[in-house]
């Protein structure tokens, strides 16, 4: 009779595994389990506000996903996207809603462009 021996899954499988099973990783970061992603050619968002009033791009994991409809019926919707350096809320209005919604639902991490408007509290 043989012995079979099974391998530790990588990293990766084990993220994965985590996240299907949980809802989230405890292992590392959340990002980790999207290696591909280069996010050394984005602005971190512990950086944005150095850019107040600019259009920036930055990359992360949305987090939390709010449909909205405005009062004339538009639909629009409020993400909180994060990254290693923290977290920001997004808004995406009625015309760029239509036309990247679907990628909020479709993908975990977006790349997101637009400008850097501080809260009223600064």
């Amino acid at each position: 009779m043989r012995a079979t021996f099974r391998e530790e899954p990588g990293l990766q499988q084990r993220l994965d595994d985590e996240a299907e099973l949980l809802g989230y990783t405890i292992t590392r970061h959340p990002l980790d389990r999207f290696p591909n992603v280069d996010r050394r050619t984005y602005c971190p968002i512990s950086e944005l506000h150095h850019y107040k009033n600019q259009r920036v791009t930055i990359c992360g994991l949305i987090i939390v996903s709010r449909p909205h409809l405005l009062h004339y019926c538009q639909p629009m919707k409020f993400i909180s996207v994060c990254d290693r350096t923290g977290i920001v809320e997004c808004e995406i209005f009625a015309v760029a809603y239509l036309a990247h919604g679907l990628a909020t639902v479709r993908y975990p991490v977006v790349q997101v462009t637009g400008e850097v408007k501080p809260f009223d509290n600064g």
